[in-house]
């Protein structure tokens, strides 16, 4: 079985919450890449094993990986990507986009504001 070779972008919150899905012996993780240049250089753990930092400017130095990208900006990140050139790019994010706690129960409060429970019989036979 070959496994991808990929780089995945973006080593905040949301790499540690979905870096568990790339997994051996599927993915082989080349290295991370991220904005924030305080990262540039570091190794961060990625699923027990230290990968570099890399800045996007050197992602064109690995033009056969596949570039994942794993963070809440992945839109920004995907536009940024694409004006450098970067082909080989998933956002396995872009299908279920994370939302912030308040931003969640802000529409599910909203649903259900406009879509009341059905109450059957009188309301005043519940027993509550």
């Amino acid at each position: 079985m070959a496994r991808n070779e990929i780089i995945i972008f973006g080593c905040g919150n949301t790499f540690y919450e979905y870096v568990d899905a790339f997994v051996e012996p599927y993915y082989s993780v080349t290295c991370l890449c991220d904005n924030d240049e305080s990262l540039w250089g570091e190794s961060i753990d990625c699923n027990g094993n230290l990968k570099k930092v890399i800045p996007p400017c050197e992602l064109k130095e690995y033009p056969d990986n596949d570039v994942y990208i794993l963070s809440v900006h992945w839109e920004d990140i995907l536009r940024q990507l694409e004006s450098m050139n970067i082909k080989k790019v998933h956002c396995p994010l872009a299908n279920y986009p994370i939302e912030s706690d308040y931003a969640y129960c802000s529409k599910l409060y909203n649903w259900i504001n406009r879509n009341p429970p059905k109450w059957y019989g009188d309301r005043n036979d519940i027993d509550i």
